[in-house]
Parts: structure tokens; C-alpha cells; sequence
């Protein structure tokens, strides 16, 4: 290192010490919730003050908690104006609240008796169970598609589209016949063969639980429970009495689902049994449970597509394992029946619109090849 490198080093090394030094005695920038010390540390996070609240313990005794104006957003990680207080974009406000000159509710929200937040009235969108005005009798709809606040159970109504998912409009809203309302009246619990969007829509007093491995996900009974035909099963179950996964499945640790064995049909890749080592291989034309790369096999057949079986399962000269080990990807000129079959690290994508898919070089990675080439030439000539 000559002499003024040398010089130039140490002057630049001895700034920034200096400026780290005054960092600390100056105090942190701490964001939102964060610990700091009133009059040395600062809240970095727009409208956050260094508070008390009253519950730390450390030399920290205080928090860059939300104040004057300001109250904690949705999120509670940054804070937005109190109703009332002025200012300049909706963003500014509350969730579902709107800016005009100072913030309020959208139409169709009230404020909550502490002010810190916007309810909901009827048919209002929605995003927990407590966003919605409870004084109208309303309740956050979570299984619908889209979130909204329905009526509770009970309370008056004039059409069933003011009523919670699976329930009906009678003069006040109650469950559709094949429902029960859940123990905290959120929700229609459904029993055997009815409608349902995830496990915890079911009656469990009735043993049901949402088979979301079926085409269309229905009510049905859980293992070990009294059944008169297999159509009141799990998926991949069977009625003996009571309810049994089939041949080549076992129950899942939960008893949610049935797992299929090596060469047992799935639908998704969370499907099949992994204490076997198994796992679904989607990009079969029938999906079935494979072994998973590295586990010792006795023929191809129990490994995934493009793979071959030397003792374990390895992915075919040509392709390689994906990050999370679920298929084989293959290089340039390979086989592949879906966009994700080949090696992207490779920059290729499979050509679906050639009459035998193969993977294909993307026409940027062929231009930065291109360009590899020609630095290499001009290099050489140097």
C-alpha cells in the first residue's frame, strides 16, 4: 500500500469511528415499539414519541409509542391521525377511514367508543371478527369469499344475503338446515355432506371435519367414527363400520387426512406419507406418491418424473433437483410438460407451443450468452 492509499485509509477509518461514537452518545433511532431512553434515544417513526408505558422493566424504561395526534394502525407498526385531527390523504387515516380536511369514517363505518378504530355496518367490508358494528348486531363473515359484516344469529333481518355464510334470513338470521350455529354464534357449522371452505367449518360434536382434499369440500366424519357408507368418509377413506383410510394410506398425525403410500393416488404434494418418504409428484399424468430424491428405491417407478432409481432416487442425466427437492428440472433440450419443469439457474423455461415441450433458452439468458462470448473473444485478443 503506497503512502497516500495508506494515509487516505486511516482518515476515512477515523471519521467513521468518530461518527459512531456520536451515534451513541447522541442516541438511537429506535421505530415503532421499539425500547428507548427519553431524552437521549430518538422515535424514528413518524407521530412516535419516547413513552412510559408503564410495563418495561429494563434500563429502557420507555417505548416509540404513538402520540398526540396519532393512535397505532391496523398493524400496530407505525400510527396514523386520530378522528378529527387534520389531514392531507387517506392514508393518513384509520382503516376504512377517509381524509377531508381531517379524518373520518367511510361512509357506512361508525367510530368504536375509544376512537380507535372504524366498524363496519352491514354488507361493509371487512378483515377480523371485531371490525364490525356489534351495537347493529353485526359480525365479521370470514368464510365468505370476500370478508363482510353479516348479522349475528338472532337478530332481525330482511333478506339472506344480511345473514352469516351458511345461514338464512327467517325474520332473524339462523343456520341453513344441515348447520348448526358454532358455541360463540360466529358461524354455521356444518354436519355430514354439507359445504365447507376449511377444517374448522364442521360440526365436531358430530365428529365432522372439512375434507379439503375433495373436488368439492364437504362435511365428512373423522377416523374411528360410526359410519354407514364410505361416501360419509375422508378422502382415500373407507366405511367399515367406521371410518378407515384405504389400502396403502395411513392417517394423518392430526387424523385430518388419509397419506398415501409409494405409487397411491394424491392431488397435492402435502398428500402423501413422508415418514415413508413419499411425496406427490404433480408432474406425473395420473399424480401419484414418489420417493423423494435420495431415498433408496428398487425401481424407477417409485421415483418422480424425469428421475431414475440407482439404489436411490436421482434425478435423470440432464436435469436437477429443485431447491426444495420436490422434482427434477431440466436443462436446455429436456422434456417438460409444465413452465416450472426446467432450470431457471440454466435461464430456461419450457416451450409449450413446440410439439414436443422441451426446455428452451429465455431470450434474455441468450443474449447474455451471446454478450459472455463476445466479452471472451475481445479478452483474449487483448
Amino acid at each position: 500500500m503506497n503512502k497516500y492509499v495508506e494515509d487516505t485509509f486511516y482518515r476515512r477509518l477515523v471519521v467513521v469511528i468518530l461518527a459512531t461514537l456520536i451515534a451513541g452518545v447522541r442516541g438511537a433511532a429506535n421505530g415503532y415499539g421499539i425500547a428507548c431512553v427519553s431524552g437521549t434515544d430518538t422515535c424514528s417513526v413518524s407521530g412516535t414519541a419516547c413513552i412510559d408505558d408503564g410495563t418495561s422493566t429494563s434500563t429502557k424504561n420507555s417505548k416509540c409509542l404513538c402520540n398526540g395526534d396519532y393512535v397505532a394502525n391496523a398493524a400496530v407498526d407505525a400510527c396514523v391521525k386520530k378522528f378529527g385531527k387534520t389531514c392531507s390523504a387517506d392514508a393518513d387515516c384509520l382503516s376504512f377511514g377517509t381524509c377531508s380536511t381531517t379524518c373520518a369514517c367511510s361512509i357506512g363505518y361508525v367510530a368504536s367508543k375509544d376512537s380507535t378504530k372504524c366498524l363496519g355496518n352491514i354488507g361493509q367490508a371487512c378483515t377480523a371478527a371485531t371490525d364490525c358494528d356489534s351495537a347493529m348486531g353485526a359480525i365479521c363473515d370470514l368464510n365468505a369469499a370476500s370478508a363482510t359484516c353479516k348479522l349475528e344469529f338472532g337478530t332481525t333481518c330482511s333478506s339472506t344475503s344480511e345473514c352469516l355464510s351458511y345461514g338464512t334470513c327467517s325474520t332473524t338470521c339462523v343456520c341453513s338446515i344441515g348447520y348448526v350455529a358454532s358455541k360463540d354464534s360466529t358461524k354455521c357449522l356444518g354436519n355430514i355432506g354439507q359445504a365447507c371452505t376449511a377444517a374448522t367449518d364442521c360440526d365436531t360434536a358430530m365428529g365432522a371435519i372439512c375434507d379439503l382434499n375433495a373436488a368439492s369440500p364437504t362435511c365428512k366424519l373423522e377416523f374411528g367414527k360410526t359410519c354407514s357408507s364410505t361416501a360419509e368418509c375422508l378422502s382415500y377413506g373407507t366405511c367399515s363400520t367406521t371410518c378407515a383410510c384405504n389400502t396403502g394410506y395411513v392417517a394423518s398425525k392430526d387424523s385430518t387426512k388419509c397419506l398415501g403410500n409409494i405409487g397411491q393416488a394424491c392431488t397435492a404434494a402435502t398428500d402423501c406419507d413422508t415418514a415413508m418418504g413419499a411425496i406427490c409428484d404433480l408432474n406425473a399424468a395420473s399424480a401419484t406418491c414418489k420417493l423423494e430424491f435420495g431415498k433408496t428405491c428398487s425401481s424407477t417407478a417409485e421415483c418422480l418424473s424425469y428421475g431414475t432409481c440407482s439404489t436411490t432416487c436421482a434425478c435423470n442425466t440432464g436435469y436437477v433437483a429443485s431447491k426444495d427437492s420436490t422434482k427434477c428440472l431440466g436443462n436446455i433440450g429436456q422434456a417438460c410438460t409444465a413452465a416450472t419443469d426446467c432450470d431457471t439457474a440454466m435461464g430456461a423455461i419450457c416451450d409449450l407451443n413446440a410439439a414436443s415441450s422441451t426446455c428452451k433458452l429465455v431470450i434474455l439468458a441468450s443474449i447474455v450468452l451471446i454478450a459472455v462470448s463476445q466479452l471472451g473473444v475481445f479478452l483474449y485478443c487483448l
